[in-house]
């Protein structure tokens, strides 16, 4: 039962989000300017999230192919050669996570030192040059290089690095380009004042353990203290002494939460099960639900460790009111986002 709870909270805030961040879009989609017939660069992007990124700056001017499909492992699937070989002879840019990070990007690597396309790529240095700080995975003690571009931090620094690359391939709209590249900048820190003030100064004796390191640098983000993880790494199946270790220490209480990406929840419905059985506080994010919207990790993160009062409070475990609330919650943003949207057309029009 209290799964399924869980499953409704989710559906209903991934849905809050997905209407929050397409309602965020209306007013700049609106107002795009530029010829349809204008060449526009192609960029390649390994994966969905960089894609998603790649987008915000380029827009219009470019066109922006995604290497792997949406919802694929990207540690296991990669295309063949041919179907790579097409996009990289096209592609005018190729933004990758980094140099032996996904089996696609070695091939990438791979062609491009043996001549067979010649095209600009960008990675993981580019993106620590602009701001990027990788994180030490506590487990192993090295550089942890998943799912960076699910946080803020990471965002910024690969919308920064982007953006110097299209204006050294597009020099004239390189004022287009960092406008672009401002207005994304701006609604990150909006997004980032909305985590402020979701978690106000409690987040800095919130203690949690992840399943795996993908979720460090979205906790990172939200400044929450990582006391343990669970697997080294992806793929790697839990021990008995893992388990055990993790038992010991939320029940102890050294952890107040564990987190788990959506896709770790459904590959391990059993230790869900064990933790509900115990009374033991989890939250699942819904990180693949945002692969086109990863700028709303962290927030939803946040929404989620903030409503823990309401989902573990015993005279509040109530579906029935906790759909109500959410519902409540999301037709106040549809209204309050709409009535935002009408205001800045009617002044931009005025003015």
């Amino acid at each position: 039962m209290t799964v399924k709870r869980k499953n409704i909270r989710l559906k209903l805030m991934t849905l809050i989000l997905a209407v929050l961040f397409t309602l965020s879009q209306i007013d700049s989609s609106s107002l795009s300017t530029g010829s349809a017939e204008e060449e526009k660069i192609l960029v390649g992007a390994v994966t969905t999230q960089l894609a998603s990124i790649v987008r915000e700056i380029g827009s219009e001017k470019i066109e922006v192919v995604a290497i792997l499909p949406p919802q694929v492992d990207p540690h296991h699937y990669e295309p063949s050669m041919n179907v790579l070989l097409n996009i990289l002879s096209k592609a005018k840019l190729v933004v990758t996570t980094g140099l032996h990070h996904f089996p696609v990007e070695e091939k990438i690597y791979q062609a491009i030192n043996e001549g067979l396309v010649k095209v600009r790529v960008i990675g993981l240095s580019d993106y620590e040059r602009n701001g990027l700080k990788l994180l030490v995975n506590p487990k192993t003690g090295d550089f942890n290089v998943h799912e960076y571009y699910y946080s803020i931090k990471g965002i910024k620094a690969i919308a920064s690095t982007v953006t110097e690359e299209l204006i050294r391939l597009d020099q004239g709209n390189k004022q287009y380009y960092a406008e672009r590249l401002n207005d994304y900048l701006l609604r990150l820190n909006k997004i980032e004042e909305a985590i402020n003030s979701l978690l106000d100064g409690n987040r800095y004796n919130v203690r949690v353990i992840t399943y795996t390191p993908l979720m460090q640098y979205v906790i990172e983000d939200l400044g929450l203290k990582l006391v343990d993880v669970i697997v080294s790494e992806v793929d790697v199946e839990p021990s008995e002494e893992d388990l055990s270790n993790m038992l010991t220490i939320l029940m102890n209480h050294e952890a107040d939460y564990i987190l788990f990406s959506d896709i770790e929840a459904i590959e391990n419905p059993k230790l869900l099960d064990l933790l509900s059985r115990q009374g033991l506080r989890y939250h699942i994010v819904p990180l693949s639900s945002l692969a086109e919207t990863p700028e709303l990790a962290s927030l939803s993160t946040a929404i989620l460790l903030s409503s823990s009062n309401i989902s573990y409070n015993g005279e509040m475990e109530n579906s029935s009111f906790n759909i109500l609330l959410m519902l409540s919650i999301l037709a106040n943003i549809v209204l309050i986002s709409i009535i935002i949207l009408l205001v800045i057309k009617v002044r931009r029009r005025g003015g």
